[in-house]
């Protein structure tokens, strides 16, 4: 339920100020039409480049892409910028998904952002533009043409992508009042203010009003922003207790969760992250989570690393691929396996059922064979050997799976001929896009 004094939901007309914006010359695009009049503070826009750089802005780095994400919403919500809107959203949560919480950096990758999207490129490049003028993002590096896969001894071209750091406007800080320690892009977040907390209270009181049944109220539980070994103002932002649950959790395969497992699945990520590069998009809680059906399964440290290298992206995959949640195409592969292995017992099941056939299916057998066995059609010994009309309709086949979320098509051709073989049967650019919905999104992972 969502409430008026909710900390989320703060008035942004009374803790903004909105100065004309900086935007390209020739920006034809609607403004805001959430947009308030101004109203006097401290926030102005960033309009001079020369401050939308890491040793020049006044902006703090972000801690993590969530922080980064609710700060972003609430800048464009709140109207800062006339022309911010719902694709500004869209382009800083594509950010965010390549946002290294441990630096606070991310790729840009505007082509990413288009086909993600469905948007144009110059659209891409406005709305950036709005995200740095907000004090959401600053420069690290500019993108060059320089190939970045030749530096790596790969083949191919691939340039050189800009680097972003995500930073938090004073704005944020200032509407959930966050006591803030140094200045500029190392600044730290530190604790709350007397307004903050009184903030904290209201929304809490909203969220748990009085009981006048006689009943004893219910505990509060406040969560912020603030880190959870920070104390100020006598107030400490404490973790919302997990919801009661009358069944127990389960890993990806089923398998009833013990805190035995849990352990041991979280010294063993924390061991094995440092060894596989792809796997450093994950975190040790979402990398663990992914791990305890190996756990489970009985598999040694050993093995399990073993596994981790043969189903490497580069490997199994393509070269110098990385997928974006690598704990998702963890799981991909452990549902692989699970599959593989059901599949086995079948057939050892079926195996040990195999009786003699009988004297009736013997004579069915014989009559058979002495029948005439029709036309008999000519072995197809590769593509060459398919006429237009039959390749067009194999691909018009593919493509209407993978528009139904259906990559078993390509990806059997993908798995069994090879790269090449998938790319001339479906082209490269069908290939591509399954592979990416195979590996890069295609499971959701509770963790």
């Amino acid at each position: 339920m969502q409430h008026a004094a909710a900390i989320c939901q703060l008035d942004p007309a009374a803790i903004r100020h909105v100065e004309p914006s900086a935007t390209p010359p020739g920006d034809a695009s609607t403004a805001n039409p959430t947009a308030r009049d101004a109203v006097p503070n401290t926030f102005s826009l960033v309009r001079d480049r020369a401050q939308q750089t890491t040793k020049s802005t006044v902006c703090r780095r972000a801690q993590n892409r969530d922080e980064f994400r609710r700060a972003a919403r609430f800048m464009v919500a709140a109207g800062y910028h006339p022309k911010a809107n719902g694709t500004t959203l869209a382009i800083a949560n594509d950010l965010s998904r390549r946002l290294d919480d441990a630096t606070g950096l991310a790729m840009y990758c505007r082509d990413l952002i288009v086909e993600r999207l469905g948007i144009d490129k110059s659209t891409v490049k406005r709305h950036m533009g709005y995200l740095r003028e907000l004090g959401l993002l600053v420069l690290v590096s500019e993108g060059s043409r320089l190939n970045s896969r030749r530096l790596r001894g790969l083949p191919g071209y691939s340039g050189t992508a800009a680097v972003y750091g995500a930073v938090i406007p004073s704005a944020w800080d200032h509407a959930l009042g966050h006591r803030i320690k140094g200045t500029g892009y190392g600044a730290r977040l530190v604790g709350i203010t007397e307004a903050g907390r009184q903030r904290i209270i209201q929304a809490a009181a909203v969220d748990n009003p009085v009981d006048d049944t006689g009943r004893a109220p219910q505990s509060v539980v406040v969560t912020h922003d603030v880190p959870a070994d920070v104390v100020s103002a006598d107030v400490k932002a404490t973790r919302r207790a997990p919801a009661n649950s009358s069944s127990p959790r389960k890993t990806i395969q089923g398998r009833k969760v013990t805190a035995g497992m849990f352990a041991a699945a979280d010294k063993l990520a924390k061991w094995l992250r440092p060894l596989h590069n792809w796997t450093q998009r994950a975190s040790i809680q979402e990398l663990s989570w992914v791990l305890l059906d190996p756990v489970a399964a009985g598999w040694s440290e050993e093995r399990i690393n073993s596994w981790l290298r043969l189903i490497a992206p580069g490997i199994a995959v393509q070269i110098g691929w990385r997928p974006d949640r690598p704990h998702a195409y963890i799981a991909r592969q452990l549902a692989k396996e699970a599959e593989a292995q059901a599949y086995d017992e079948e057939l050892q099941a079926g195996e040990a059922r195999r009786t003699a056939p009988n004297d009736a299916f013997l004579q069915a057998a014989q009559s058979i064979r002495g029948q005439d066995p029709g036309v008999e059609l000519p072995a197809l010994d590769g593509l060459e050997d398919l006429d237009a009309e039959s390749l067009k309709s194999l691909r018009l086949d593919a493509w209407w799976a993978y528009k139904a979320g259906d990559t078993e098509l390509v990806m059997y051709a993908y798995e069994n001929l090879g790269p090449f073989q998938a790319e001339r049967m479906y082209g490269a650019d069908l290939v591509r896009r399954c592979l990416g919905l195979t590996f890069a999104d295609g499971i959701r992972v509770l963790a």
